[in-house]
């Protein structure tokens, strides 16, 4: 199924986590396949204000453009945000208000909590076993994503410690995040995320699943394609 998504966030790292997680919703939740990246089915909302504070201005350009019939078919626009972005949110909140075709995520506190949150894809993809990320703050049943208030230093600190990665995430490391990213759209495991962040990851996830079951619906009735069948 072919589903034209708009992302606005606040960089580039969170369009490849986040679209990674929209790819693993529709096919875990909503009953298709939704792959990325490909072609445009994912488009990256960009104006030239960036960071946080450019993310209620792409919005309220992108949905002028849209009410005025200026843009293409698009299907969903999937916003995200991390905690510290109060002002951001509540332009967010209100211009996405009574909107079906806008998703809105908070992120607590960086989106690097959601990729944390799934403990299995992480160890995994350092190849690490449970016992040997003692003693850093990922070690133990006591850890949670949601409440790390720096998870991209807790990244940083696993990728110094795994030998299955050539370099470190730092404060954000573009070419791991992708490398992680292309398994984790397939086989991210949203139960653990959500059970890790349930106060960003939980409702965005409900509410994705929401929007891409009506973009669903409203993509099968494009394509004269009756309910039930594929």
């Amino acid at each position: 199924m072919s589903l034209r998504i708009i992302f606005i966030g606040e960089g580039d790292i969170d369009s490849i986590l986040v679209s990674a997680l929209i790819s693993r919703v529709a096919s875990d939740r909503c009953g298709f396949t939704w792959s990325v990246p490909v072609d445009d089915d994912l488009v990256e909302w960009r104006s030239r204000k960036t960071g946080h504070g450019g993310v209620a201005r792409k919005l309220k350009a992108f949905l002028e453009l849209r009410n005025r019939g200026q843009l293409g078919e698009y299907d969903l626009c999937v916003v995200v945000l991390d905690q510290r972005t109060a002002p951001a949110q509540k332009e967010v909140r209100r211009l996405a208000r009574g909107r079906e075709d806008v998703v809105f995520g908070v992120a607590i506190h960086e989106v690097e909590a959601w990729w944390l949150g799934d403990r299995t894809s992480t160890l995994a993809w350092l190849r690490l076993a449970a016992g040997e990320v003692a003693p850093l703050r990922y070690d133990g049943a006591s850890y949670s994503a949601e409440r790390d208030t720096a998870p991209k230093q807790t990244l940083n600190e696993l990728t110094r410690r795994s030998e299955a990665v050539d370099t470190v995430y730092g404060d954000g490391n573009v070419e791991l995040a992708l490398e992680f990213a292309a398994g984790w759209a397939t086989q991210a495991h949203l139960s653990q995320i959500e059970h890790q962040c349930p106060k960003g990851f939980r409702p965005f996830a409900e509410a994705l699943e929401r929007g891409l079951k009506r973009a669903k619906r409203t993509d099968q009735a494009r394509r004269g394609v009756l309910p039930g069948l594929p």
